[in-house]
Formats: C-alpha cells, sequence, structure tokens
C-alpha cells in the first residue's frame, strides 16, 4: 500500500478520519480483534456543483488477541459506497485490494522509516504472534472524474458514476458515503483456511476457521459530503466615464 498525498485541485473534497473509541470488535471463542475510526464530514460550494475529486485521510490500526495461531500475514481491502437516506447502496467501488496477495508481516516496513520493507512511514506492524497489531495510513483520492490517470496504488472509483454533482444553482445536496477497510488475517500452517500467495510466494492459510482465531477484522464509517452550487450574479457600472459619438 503505497502513500501519498491527495491531490489537490477545484472541486476536491478531502475528509478526515480519526481514531474512535468504540470498534468494530470481532470475536471467536476467547480470540479477539478489533477496528475502528470515524470521518468527519465535509462540504465544498463550486461555480458549477460539479465536484472532481473526494479524498479521505485516514490512520487506521486493527488489534487481535487471545489467538491460538499466530498472525503472520495481513491483506487489505478498502471500498467506498454511496449510500441513500434508507441505508441502501446506490454505488460502490473497490479503492484498494491485496486479498489474494497478502503481505508477510515479517516483510512490513518498521515504524517511521518506509524504507526496509512493505508499505510507507503509516504502514506497521507489532510482528507476527498470537496478539499484536497492524497499522495502515492512507491519504488518498477515492473518487475522481479521471480515475485511471489519478496514480498511485490505490484505484479511485469514477465519481462521474456515483453522480455526486449539484447542479441547482444557489442551492446545497447532501451525499452519504460509507467507507470499509477490510483486514484479512493470514497464518502459515495449514488449518483448513482458504491457502493464498503471499507477496512472496509463501502459502498462507486464512484465519478464522473455527481455529481460536478471527479471519476478517471490519471497520468503517458514513461521511456526508455537501456539495453547494453557487448562485449566478451579475453586475454592471463604469469605472471612467463613458464617451459616444454620432456621425
Amino acid at each position: 500500500m503505497e502513500r501519498r498525498n491527495l491531490l489537490k485541485a477545484v472541486g476536491g473534497i478531502a475528509v478526515t478520519a480519526s481514531a474512535s473509541g468504540v470498534g468494530v470488535l470481532a470475536m471467536s471463542g476467547g480470540a479477539a480483534a478489533q477496528s475502528s475510526f470515524t470521518i468527519g464530514d465535509s462540504s465544498v460550494t463550486l461555480d458549477d456543483g460539479d465536484v472532481s475529486k473526494i479524498g479521505v485521510q485516514l490512520s487506521h490500526e486493527v488489534s487481535w488477541d487471545g489467538f491460538d495461531i499466530p498472525v503472520e500475514a495481513a491483506s487489505y481491502t478498502d471500498t467506498i459506497e454511496l449510500r441513500d437516506g434508507n441505508g441502501n447502496t446506490l454505488d460502490s467501488a473497490t479503492i484498494f485490494d491485496n486479498s489474494n496477495n497478502p503481505v508477510l508481516l515479517e516483510g512490513w516496513s518498521s515504524e517511521g522509516s518506509g524504507g526496509d520493507g512493505w508499505g510507507g512511514a503509516g504502514e506497521y506492524t507489532s510482528g507476527p504472534g498470537t496478539e499484536g497489531s497492524v497499522n495502515a495510513d492512507l491519504d488518498w483520492t477515492v473518487l475522481s472524474d479521471d480515475p485511471a490517470g489519478d496514480g498511485g496504488t490505490e484505484t479511485p472509483g469514477d465519481i462521474d458514476d456515483f453522480g455526486i454533482e449539484n447542479p441547482t444553482d444557489g442551492s446545497e445536496e447532501d451525499f452519504i458515503l460509507r467507507y470499509t477497510k477490510t483486514v484479512t488475517l493470514f497464518t502459515t500452517e495449514s488449518n483448513g483456511g482458504t491457502a493464498v500467495s503471499a507477496a512472496d510466494g509463501t502459502t498462507v492459510y486464512q484465519l478464522g476457521v473455527d481455529d481460536g482465531t478471527v479471519g476478517d477484522v471490519v471497520g468503517q464509517d458514513n461521511f456526508t459530503v455537501t456539495v453547494g452550487n453557487q448562485e449566478a450574479t451579475t453586475s454592471s457600472g463604469t469605472t471612467s466615464p463613458g464617451t459616444s459619438s454620432a456621425q
């Protein structure tokens, strides 16, 4: 997962996430795993109400404890959804997915370095073990009017498909978005779980199959983007005396 700065552009919106006091707690027997974050609302007012980018800044940690088998690899799946007021999903896009190519925790970069393994300075882990944590920061464009040309490891959704715009002059419109991070945990010893090949070629097995562990840990939050369309105005005046002529 490669971190990079959010692209700044007219019509771009950045929203910031922070750690939440209450996490999503997954349990299996005595094993527990937790993930939590909240994302603040955001707003923008534009001449034409046409939003070009939406970005999310997020610091995210998954921790686990009481596992019977050590966590030795992890993967991420990040998605963004547009939802209506009843909670129905209107559109969705996968921003990042290495669930079929997890990374061994011993291969992660050390905290603060970003130069000696997988990930950047915001991606680090306490290491393999029956208890521990993985952390991943992001500063990503999650929706863009030019997703193919946006660059980076993440793949933004097409904002035109999501219809996030407000064509009505002098008005505001709210859009409810949901960001979800799913962290899948793996071990290197066969446990009956699904086998996949890690990034270095090692075969790993998904946890959470009646083995005293948890497999998927999900963190998510809704946030509202308010899009204003500036009312059109006109003015007329002179800065110096005018002249006229007739012939």
